[in-house]
């Protein structure tokens, strides 16, 4: 820039100097007239280029700003979008925490106090032996139908004993074989609901929710139906499926909006928003 304002400023001297020879009478008047002409049409170019060079600065500057505030905004944008995300694994986080500890205590009362797992709220109980059956106690021999009954809720007990050492394997086994063997049992629900928590305990929240699905498809009226479906709504998020997992919770509070399970559900959408 220091360069280009010293040529101009030289020009200008020789401007000035051809006009003082000019008067001087060193050249015609023609002559005279032609050089100035000449030399302010070399100011006016040199003054040209000077404004070209200044705008471009001036616009290069000005790309640069806007370069830097674009940068701004989307650095701006990704700290929200990672706020956002730490939020929603925050409130995952606390709701499959809430989630297992629903899960313990509702263990805790199957096991009752004995050790032994009575049946689940809500699950259909087997049918008596008789009219008079609560009232006479059973009959002794290899073939009384309460010596039946105390194997199935033994296989159920045993099955849920392993869910609850965290043998989610074994459970499934165990849980599977006890509705291969009593396919009409009060339990076979509540067993299908075990076997869905033993896969998401596992990892495998794909079949957590088949098994889930399943469950509810066989046993529509069922009391288990609420938990299956809150299971499933884990599984999804856990699958990174919002939309599928907050579609679930909806259906969950709209179907069954007294039981515990919709209580969880709303509890987990409101943390959502």
């Amino acid at each position: 820039m220091t360069r280009l304002f010293r040529n101009t400023l030289v020009v200008g001297v020789l401007c000035a100097n051809a006009i003082g020879l000019a008067h001087a009478g060193l050249f015609t008047d023609d002559v005279a007239e032609a050089r100035i002409t000449a030399l302010q049409q070399e100011v006016h170019a040199l003054k040209d280029r000077v404004g070209k060079l200044e705008n471009a600065q001036q616009n290069q500057a000005m790309n640069l700003l806007t370069q830097v505030e674009a940068a701004k905004d989307s650095v701006a944008t990704l700290q929200g979008e990672v706020e956002v995300l730490s939020h929603n694994i925050d409130m995952i986080q606390q709701g499959q925490k809430s989630l297992y500890a629903d899960l313990d205590a509702r263990l805790r009362k199957l096991e009752g106090p004995g050790g032994a797992a009575p049946a689940p709220s809500g699950a259909v109980a087997p049918p008596a032996a008789g009219p008079s059956a609560a009232a006479a106690p059973a009959p002794a021999g290899p073939s009384a139908p309460a010596g039946a009954q105390g194997d199935e809720l033994g296989d159920y007990a045993a099955a849920l004993g392993l869910f609850k050492g965290k043998h989610y394997k074994g459970a499934i086994d165990a849980f599977r074989a006890f509705i291969a063997q009593y396919p009409g049992s009060g339990e076979a629900a509540s067993a299908r609901y075990w076997i869905g928590n033993a896969y998401f305990a596992l990892g495998n929240y794909k079949a957590a929710i088949a098994t889930q699905q399943a469950l509810i498809k066989a046993y529509p009226n069922d009391a288990k139906v609420p938990d299956a479906l809150l299971n499933i709504a884990s599984a999804q998020s856990e699958l990174n499926q919002t939309w599928a997992a907050k579609k679930t919770l909806r259906a969950l509070v709209a179907k069954y909006p007294g039981s515990a399970a919709a209580a969880m559900a709303k509890e987990q959408l409101a943390a959502d928003r």
